[in-house]
């Protein structure tokens, strides 16, 4: 779950320290304040019976692919906030390039209240195992911008037919900007983002404050990913690094159609180490 505050250089000035995340606490405080106001057609979604996700999760030798990424990036800062219930990727945002880099990660460990765990639907209730999903959220965060993803995918839409990955990524990266673009179709076509942590209001406005700021830096709008989209690939990767029950589980109480839930898995398996 990220979360960019609206902090940025005056006028077209480009000054590389920039757009810098807020504190968790005060980030926690602005969407829950929301929760009341936004999250109003709820129901309590079904649940998974997580015990054996969560002992792979306690365990590092598990194989699952969660410990795979963590282990990739093993630098990246990681810490808990006991005064908090959500996770947040801290980064900055250089205005130049548009490269984001990755200041570390902060996981809450309160427990989600109760309007959140209807809409994010994890289908868990003990906040040790909320806490394994959140972890999974924010290290697939760490993956999409340290790998290049979001680097490709932003180059993708200058280039055009032009386009080639970053060295290495290959078929992975165009795996990514296809379901990108599908799961734009989704929610043009539904009006809807495909998960419900993505559904949240504050990902609207990140969306439109970037595209603000990035025409302010003299690129085009289209350089401003799309943050509902954004998270809800990292919705969907991160319930993929704990496990392919668990992910099809999730996958499966989606706003995806039925018939397309087999190709995202697919895509996401390629955009994953095995």
């Amino acid at each position: 779950m990220k979360n960019p505050d609206d902090k940025s250089p005056s006028g077209n000035t480009k000054n590389p320290e920039t757009i810098k995340r807020e504190t968790s606490t005060k980030y926690a405080a602005r969407i829950a304040s929301m929760g009341n106001r936004y999250l109003v057609d709820r129901q309590m979604p079904p649940k998974f019976n997580f015990n054996k996700i969560f002992e792979s999760f306690q365990n590092p030798s598990s194989g699952i692919i969660f410990h795979k990424l963590l282990n990739l990036f093993s630098d990246v800062p990681f810490k808990n906030d006991d005064s908090t219930w959500h996770g947040v990727t801290n980064t900055l945002l250089d205005p130049q390039t548009l490269k984001e880099t990755v200041e570390g990660v902060v996981i809450g460990t309160q427990k989600l209240p109760r309007e959140f765990e209807e809409v994010f639907g994890w289908g868990v209730e003990d906040k040790d195992h909320e806490y394994a999903v959140k972890a999974a959220h924010e290290i697939a965060h760490v993956y999409q911008k340290l790998v290049g993803f979001e680097e490709d995918l932003i180059r993708s839409k200058k280039d055009g037919a032009n386009f080639k990955p970053t060295r290495g990524l290959g078929e992975a990266s165009y795996a990514y900007i296809y379901l990108y673009d599908m799961l734009s179709i989704v929610k043009q076509s539904t009006g809807k983002a495909a998960t419900g942590l993505a559904s949240l209001p504050v990902y609207h406005t990140q969306t439109e404050t970037k595209v603000r700021k990035v025409v302010e830096w003299g690129h085009t709008p289209e350089s401003a990913l799309d943050q509902v989209i954004l998270e809800d690939i990292t919705e969907l990767m991160g319930a993929y690094s704990l496990g392919k029950d668990y992910f099809d589980f999730r996958l499966n109480n989606m706003n995806i159609d039925e018939g397309k839930r087999s190709t995202v898995k697919d895509i996401i398996a390629k955009m994953l180490p095995e």
